[in-house]
């Protein structure tokens, strides 16, 4: 058998939600915020994808051999944690003007 093992990166933006992979467009595992999970397949040419609530990944086409490994890693939007500190200080900024300068 060969191994397919996917990483998923650590994200706030995603903390209580899991991934659902598939593999062949069966659903072959689901991988929590931060984990790395182990798949077994059969050796040949497979498609992988990630889904999450309405959102999924493209098809990513890889072939494996007899005790072969591949690595995928999953993750949501690569900026989401960055948009999310410039909302929430823009939330602040703007909440601080208001009360102390009545702006």
């Amino acid at each position: 058998m060969a191994k397919v093992k996917v990483q998923r990166a650590r994200e706030f933006m995603n903390l209580f939600r899991n991934y659902t992979i598939f593999i062949d467009g069966q659903k072959v595992g689901t991988i929590g915020n931060g984990q790395l999970i182990q798949l077994e397949t059969s050796p040949g040419q497979h498609k992988i994808s990630a889904k999450i609530d309405w959102c999924s990944s493209q098809k990513i086409t890889f072939a494996t051999e007899e005790n072969g490994s591949k690595a995928f890693t999953v993750g949501g939007f690569k900026n989401a944690g960055f948009l999310f500190v410039a909302f929430v200080s823009t939330m602040v900024l703007h909440f601080l003007l208001n009360y102390f300068f009545l702006v």
